[in-house]
């Protein structure tokens, strides 16, 4: 089977634009995973604070 250059370019296009888009989700997810950890961390701190007073 034969493809033609748009079909090759478009099927890379699509390729790439996907890997970017699960690239950023990857990103904003690890963000708001360390952003939930160090929230968690402050709480923990505070009811142990809390606890030995």
């Amino acid at each position: 089977m034969i493809y033609s250059n748009d079909d090759i370019n478009k099927t890379l296009d699509d390729f790439y634009h996907e890997q970017a888009n699960r690239e950023w989700v990857k990103q904003k997810s690890k963000k708001i995973e360390n952003i939930v950890n160090n929230e968690l961390k402050k709480l923990k701190k505070k009811l142990l604070s809390y606890a030995s007073n």
